[in-house]
């Protein structure tokens, strides 16, 4: 697998678990001011990591949980197709 299909596959994969967890009936209650503020949150956090942990890889939480810089990436990714998705179901639903 190349190093493309594998980040591909992970950010599918946390997708899916979204799916799982019943997200489309959630995602598609938001409209895209929403899913800004969501995406903004993220984006945020990679500048805590950067600013905070000079770039090492990962950075405490408030709440005392680690995240790292990687997975942050990995979630916006998953959000911007999640978003993507729920986009195009509300303007297939509106058509």
């Amino acid at each position: 697998m190349s190093p493309l299909d594998q980040v591909v596959a992970e950010v599918m994969a946390r997708v899916q678990l979204d799916v799982q967890r019943g997200a489309v009936f959630h995602d598609d209650r938001h409209g895209a001011d929403d899913w800004l503020c969501v995406l903004r949150g993220k984006i945020d956090g990679l500048t805590a990591i950067v600013v905070d942990g000079a770039m090492a890889g990962c950075c405490l939480l408030p709440g005392g949980q680690y995240v790292s810089y990687r997975g942050i990436l990995l979630d916006i990714a998953a959000l911007a197709i999640q978003a993507v998705q729920s986009w195009d179901r509300l303007e297939g639903r509106r058509t």
